[in-house]
């Protein structure tokens, strides 16, 4: 039986909590090799770390500032005018730190002797911010005994040594991210940073992986199914880890295809409140001539956490049946910095053992053999492309916008997409995309805008689900007849372009990569493209060709292929492959 801890309880570790906050330094560091310096320098300081990515808007990283209050604020050369300004908005005013410059390009770290990490378990090791319901991030404050668990379980299981060459591949403002950086290092494990330019696309990442030999790889299901559309062998790979969304067995199946024979591939879980991966899942290669699971189980328990399955009143669920997952053990963190009622909420007591249990609000079974599958979420919090969002945080943003009355946000389509339905008067997209990008993460940010003058409702009075759902493609996908010129290709590629990067025109002989554009945004234009005009082509040809007007030459051809296919031999030219001249 589980009871809702009480904020009295809760009060003096919630006070303990905010002072190990105020004994961390912010890191504003745009470069991950001086961000890993900056990390584990603070760690032999004694202090922890508050990750600001630094694209993130002012107001969020303020908030983050105010709410945690570090002792410090380091910043990297080129952050460093942001740094003060932000810092000088926080009373008392944190003092500033700027790093001597790290080269950046292709960065191995260490050069000399491992790292460690920190003797003190009880010390913070970092703060970081998941996104809230009620339009206020949380700071989520992980001590260094929590990851010290958590690197024991992984060295242990995975043999970690000299041999580990990990790619800084995901945000660092992330929990997945930083679990890069404090896994391998202090093994004498080697991190592997990639320039700018390998970042660009995933056929580039590919090659830098392949280039400098990385043996292991984190990253998420969407950009594993962007290296598997790419079509790179990657024969260094003898570890991959995938977490941050639900995994489809084909996209295991496709990773395992393009690494060296004995690969191991991991599916892991667990939310920031439970110390990044409270459960670990090898997946199995299938037996010859089956087909890949559906869904790929997160497994069993690492690290001495404990899961339960439990019903909407608490009470356990036979196997097989769904239920809410709540983890206890010691990673569990110590509840939301500043935020009692919330930690309440969401952290609850275990009756019976006295034990506090993070209730995540994730709906899995349990299988026979003790393996856990996850299959979704009890309430609006969702993940798209490996980052945590609250729907109610984008609609309370979108609230505040000027002309606007009533805002829903859905994910809908695959690849999946954020969708806005707005109604009011004078609603000005641009306006509501400034106004977005100024107070959320770009990975929170909604792809597409659907204005309407009222939100569509069924017969007894719900919001009609389908109706949003099939608006949103309707007009996600103005499909292009067979017969539209190469002039109005190229028009539907240039749109594609300016929506998604929230430009009011893309000229066609642009490079769309010197705009802004990078992976996030070329997988959302491969979807609207390819339902706009039909076409079934891989993403990586978004990157091959970064001007408008190459794209729609190229995607014409394709075309004109496609109608010959379908229709037979017609007075047609030949279908011509264009490649950019950039």
């Amino acid at each position: 039986m589980t009871v809702f801890a009480g904020t009295s309880a809760r009060a003096e570790q919630g006070s303990t909590t905010a002072a190990l906050a105020r004994q961390q330094t912010g890191l504003l560091i745009t470069s991950p090799a001086e961000f890993a310096v900056a990390l584990y320098g603070a760690w032999e300081a004694g202090l922890g770390v508050l990750p600001l990515p630094v694209d993130f808007p002012d107001e969020r990283l303020r908030h983050m500032l105010a709410d945690c209050r570090p002792a410090a604020l380091v910043a990297s050369v080129d952050q460093a005018d942001r740094a003060a300004r932000l810092a000088a908005a926080v009373q008392p005013a944190i003092e500033v730190v700027v790093l001597d410059a790290v080269p950046d390009r292709e960065e191995h770290l260490p050069r000399t002797s491992a790292p460690h990490l920190p003797e003190n378990p009880d010390t913070a090791a970092f703060t970081v911010y998941t996104s809230g319901s009620t339009g206020r991030p949380k700071g989520v404050l992980i001590r260094h005994e929590q990851i010290g668990r958590l690197v024991s379980w992984c060295a242990d299981a995975w043999g970690i040594g000299p041999w580990a060459r990990v790619a800084q591949t995901l945000s660092l403002g992330f929990d997945f991210g930083l679990q890069e950086l404090f896994t391998f290092l202090p093994f004498g494990g080697c991190v592997v940073v990639p320039g700018q330019e390998d970042r660009a696309s995933a056929r580039a990442y590919a090659g830098f992986l392949r280039r400098e030999r990385v043996s292991v790889l984190f990253t998420t299901p969407s950009f594993a199914d962007e290296l598997i559309a790419a079509g790179e062998r990657l024969p260094d790979l003898r570890l991959v880890l995938l977490g941050g969304e639900v995994l489809k067995g084909v996209t295991a199946e496709g990773v395992r295809a393009l690494a060296a024979p004995d690969c191991r591939l991991f599916n892991g879980y667990g939310p920031t409140e439970a110390t990044v991966n409270c459960l670990m899942y090898e997946i199995p290669r299938p037996p010859e001539g089956a087909e890949p699971p559906a869904v790929v189980p997160v497994g069993s328990a690492t690290a001495a956490a404990r899961i339960d399955l439990v019903d909407e009143r608490g009470r356990p669920v036979p196997v097989g049946a769904l239920g809410e997952i709540r983890i206890g053990g010691p990673g569990v963190a110590d509840g939301y910095l500043g935020r009692p009622e919330l930690t309440a909420e969401r952290f609850v007591r275990c009756e019976d053992t006295g034990e506090v249990l993070y209730r995540t609000g994730d709906l899995a079974y349990a299988r026979h053999d003790g393996v856990f599958v996850v299959v979704g979420r009890a309430d609006r919090q969702v993940k798209v492309r490996g980052h945590r969002a609250e729907l109610g945080e984008i609609e309370r943003t979108l609230r505040g916008v000027p002309g606007v009355s009533s805002a829903e946000v859905r994910v809908i389509g695959t690849p999946a997409r954020l969708v806005a339905y707005l109604v009011g008067a004078g609603i000005d997209s641009g306006t509501v995309r400034d106004h977005l990008a100024a107070r959320l993460p770009p990975a929170m940010l909604p792809e597409q805008e659907v204005l309407l003058t009222r939100l569509p409702t069924t017969a007894n009075g719900k919001l009609d689900e389908a109706a949003l759902a099939r608006l949103a493609e309707e007009r996600h996908a103005l499909r292009l007849p067979d017969a539209a010129s190469p002039a109005e290709i190229e028009a539907a590629v240039c749109a594609a372009w300016a929506a998604a990067l929230a430009a009011p025109e893309v000229a066609p002989d642009v490079n769309v990569f010197d705009l802004g554009a990078h992976s996030l945004v070329v997988t959302r234009v491969h979807g609207r493209i390819s339902a706009a005009l039909g076409v079934d082509f891989p993403v990586h040809e978004v990157f091959e060709y970064p001007r408008p007007r190459d794209l729609a030459r190229r995607l014409a051809a394709l075309r004109r292929v496609d109608r010959i296919d379908r229709d037979g031999p017609a007075d047609t030219l030949a279908a011509a492959t264009v490649k950019d001249d950039q």
